[in-house]
Parts: C-alpha cells; structure tokens; sequence
C-alpha cells in the first residue's frame, strides 16, 4: 500500500547513500516517468549511477549544494538538469534532507523528493525572454516611462526619460515625483501640478496634463499599473505643438486673406467706379454746345487723369496676377540712374503743385554713373512710393535720392512729412490687399495694392525693401538693389 501510494505522486521518491555517485536505495516508480530507467536498474547503481544521470555542466553544483547542506544538517532545495535514457534534458528540483544516527557523524541516508519543473522552465524561459524583450522596448521607446511605488519614489526611468530630464537613471531612482516637480519645473508651475501629481501617486485616475521642462512641452498620463504601482508616460510634444500652432497660425492667415480680399474686391469696386464715373460725367458734358473753350479744356484734363487712375489700377492687378503666376519678367539694361530720379522729381512737383510741398533730389553717386537693373522696374518701384509720399503729405517736403551702402548695392528711398505710419503696423503693409486704414471711412484711396507690389519688384531685382516712421511727422522708404549685372541669379 505505501508503495502504491509513492508511486501515485508525481514526483520522484528516493533514498540514497551520501557519496558521490548517490548510491539508490530506494526509488519510487515515478523513477521509470522521470528518467527512463527502472528502479531497480539505478538501485545500488547495478547498471547506472545517480551520478551518471546528471547533467555534467550541473555536477559540481550539484554536489557543492548537498554537502554545505550535510555539514550544516539543513534542508536542501537545488534546481538542475538530468538526461534521461533516451538522451532527453530535464530540469529537475530536488528537496532532502539527511538521515542521521549519530549527530556527530556524517548522515547515513539521504532522503528526498525529485519534482520534474521542465515545462514550468521552459515557461519561465519564454516568459524571461518576453520581459526582457519588452524591457528592451520600454528601454529605447522615445516615450519616457516611470514606474513609482504608490505614495513613494521612482523605482525604475527608461532612456527616454533621462533624455527629457538631463538626469541620469541614478539621479531619477528614489526621487519623489514632487521632488522632481520642484527641481524641473517653474515655481509658478509647481503649485498647478502638485495637486495632480499628488493624486496620480495615490492611485487616484486624472486626466492627462501638460508641463514645460526645458522648454521642451511635455504631456504626462498615469495609469496604476498594480496594488503598490504607478506608472507615468510622458511624452515629449513639442514639434506637435508647433505644428499644431502653425496649422493655427495658418487658418487665422488664411481667415485674414479672405476678409482682406473681400475688403479689396470692396475698395475696387470704389475704386473703379469713381474714375469711370468721372470719365463717363465729362464725357456727357462735353457734349453740351454751349461750352467754353476754358471748359473744354478743364473737363478733357479731367477725362485724362481719370483714365491714368484707372490705367494705374488695371496695371496693378495685371502686375499682381503676373507676379503670382511668376511670369513677371526682368530685363536688366545700363542706364544713368540721375536721370531718372530727375524726371521722377519733376513728376512729383506736377502731383503736388496744388500744395505747399518743397521736392527736393539727393543725388550722393558720381554724375554720369551707370548701374545695371531694370529700368522699368525701378522706376515702377519709384513712383508707387512716390505716389504714397504725395497722397499722405498735405505740406513739408518730399524728398528722393540714391546713394551706395556698399560695394554692391545701392539703396534708394523716398522721404516725406506727411502723416506717418503707426508703430503697430509693421511690415504689415507690404502684405497684399493691406492698408493701414481698412474699411469703408478711410480718408485716404488705393487698392492696397502698391507697396506689395514694390516688396515683389525689389525682390524680383535682388534687393530687400523696408521703412521707419513716426506718425505725425512723416515716413521714409528705402530699398536696395544691385548695381551689377552679375548679381542677378
């Protein structure tokens, strides 16, 4: 009956003498299960030793662990392999003890009881390769991962974290979360998130929070992750953030595109309407017989500055179509650039001559120096602002030179008294379909059209353009240009 009941185990039962081939005594008949041999053929080691079952990279090990138990008459508990009669490895735990008559000496049996672990290594196995796989991902994810001991201190940082951070592993582990608060974060920021991180490391469920470390942006969500665990994931989203404020940044761009060309297509209809009104209204009186020699001429003028008005318009939305198309064309020439801001300053005394206005030319070049640009283009460039000076200056000064900045660029500008320009505009005004009075009482015309066009034009030549002023007392405009061919590209 005892045998009957060892044999049920499912473990092996043995008895064997303390030397070191582990002479059998006694097996139990799990022994043919576990091994491969019967009982009897490793009892008194007739044909096989328990020695000889042993794996040999185990053998020391194996024998080191049984005679430290022995000498201390303590329970032994060893893991090791076996290899069966079919050549098969085990993974076995053997638990004994010694059986001793006298206390002095050494035991006279070893009994114990051999459990065959195979599956549950082999489990363990794959189970440690996993952790290890998955420890590997959470080492190198750019997430930065933290597990914290509930109400306690960090236990574990990834790479990722001490990249955030500047802190090295060391440094993180056994630091409090609010600790680390105060050490990263603004002091203006810390009392904000405290509260939050006080509440993630009582296990409590919040939302996911944003801080700033660095100047880097960060979002931090926590999960329990068991009874005494926290784990905070934090992620870094700067470029995310620009991007989503540059996607902002965009939509209100495009909002204010929108509403502009809907002031443009407004102020062009005015704009258009006016001079065609004029052309139309004079048109019909020049009819009238009765008309003087006086009055004939004076309606033709006004015919005649109407329609340039209107030329100038159409020319500015031909140019800006052009422009965005990219089939505005330059075409550099030599040419005596005096010459040109001298007809330019007796266009400007006619545009003025009704008021109390002084144009005055400065001229700081060698007379009769050449430069290399498109003629055109500059003096295009030229009378927009020369246009502008005249429109915003009731009296004062009108003032337009050259002069060089350096060995390859010369810098033009227009200067006036008129009413200047508010600080807050900035360069604003160069934007398309811009003015700086917007809406349907503006005391002053235009499309909104020029100065982008001068941006385009100066650009198109190879210059940059730009502006001071102060309001009340008048602006100045100023752009550069090369004055050699072969700065073109």
């Amino acid at each position: 009956m005892f045998d009957h009941l060892l044999g049920n185990l499912p473990g092996l039962v043995y008895r064997c003498k303390f030397d070191q081939d582990y002479t059998m005594l006694f097996l139990s008949e799990s022994c043919k299960k576990l091994t491969g041999f019967d009982p009897e053929v490793i009892i008194n080691s007739r044909n096989k030793a328990f020695q000889d079952i042993i794996h040999e990279d185990d053998l020391i090990k194996v024998w080191k662990a049984i005679s430290q138990a022995m000498h201390d008459k303590t329970r032994f508990n060893i893991t090791f392999r076996i290899k069966t009669k079919s050549g098969q490895i085990k993974w076995i735990t053997n638990r004994g003890t010694g059986i001793y008559h006298d206390e002095s000496l050494d035991p006279a049996y070893i009994e114990g009881y051999i459990t065959d672990i195979s599956e549950l290594k082999n489990i363990s196995g794959e189970l440690s390769d996993r952790e290890k796989r998955l420890h590997e991902v959470v080492k190198n994810v750019n997430v930065g991962i933290v597990l914290l001991e509930m109400n306690g201190g960090i236990l574990e940082a990834n790479k990722a974290m001490e990249e955030i951070t500047g802190l090295s592993s060391a440094e993180l582990i056994g630091k409090k979360p609010t600790q680390l608060a105060r050490q990263l974060l603004k002091p203006k920021d810390v009392t904000n998130i405290l509260p939050l991180v006080l509440k993630a490391m009582c296990g409590q469920q919040i939302q996911p929070f944003k801080v700033t470390i660095k100047k880097k942006i960060l979002e931090i969500r926590t999960a329990v992750t068991g009874p005494k665990h926290v784990t905070a994931f934090v992620t870094d989203i700067t470029q995310q953030k620009e991007f989503e404020d540059q996607i902002i940044q965009a939509k209100i761009k495009a909002e204010e595109s929108d509403r502009l060309k809907s002031t443009f297509l407004a102020n062009m209809s005015h704009e258009i309407r006016t001079p065609m009104n004029g052309i139309v209204g004079f048109t019909e009186l020049l009819r009238d017989p009765q008309l003087s020699d006086e009055e004939k001429e004076r309606y033709i003028d006004i015919i005649h500055a109407n329609s340039e008005q209107l030329l100038n318009i159409i020319n500015d939305i031909l140019d800006i179509s052009r422009i965005e198309a990219g089939r505005l064309g330059i075409f550099p020439s030599p040419f005596d650039p005096y010459v040109l801001l001298k007809n330019l300053q007796e266009t400007t005394k006619i545009l003025v001559k009704h008021k109390p206005i002084n144009v005055v030319l400065k001229f700081d070049l060698p007379i009769g120096a050449t430069i290399d640009t498109d003629k055109n283009r500059l003096q295009q460039i030229l009378f927009n602002l020369i246009s502008n000076a005249t429109k915003f200056t009731q009296k004062g000064y009108i003032e337009l030179g050259c002069h060089r900045i350096n060995s390859h660029y010369i810098e033009f500008f227009i200067k006036d008294s008129g009413i200047g320009i508010r600080q807050n505009a900035g360069q604003k005004i160069f934007e398309r379909f811009r003015q700086v009075e917007e809406g349907d009482n503006r005391p002053f015309g235009g499309t909104g059209l020029g100065l982008s066009i001068c941006k385009s034009l100066v650009q198109l030549l190879g210059g940059s353009i730009g502006y001071v002023s102060t309001v009340g007392k008048g602006s100045q405009f100023y752009f550069t240009i090369p004055d050699e061919l072969k700065s073109f590209k």
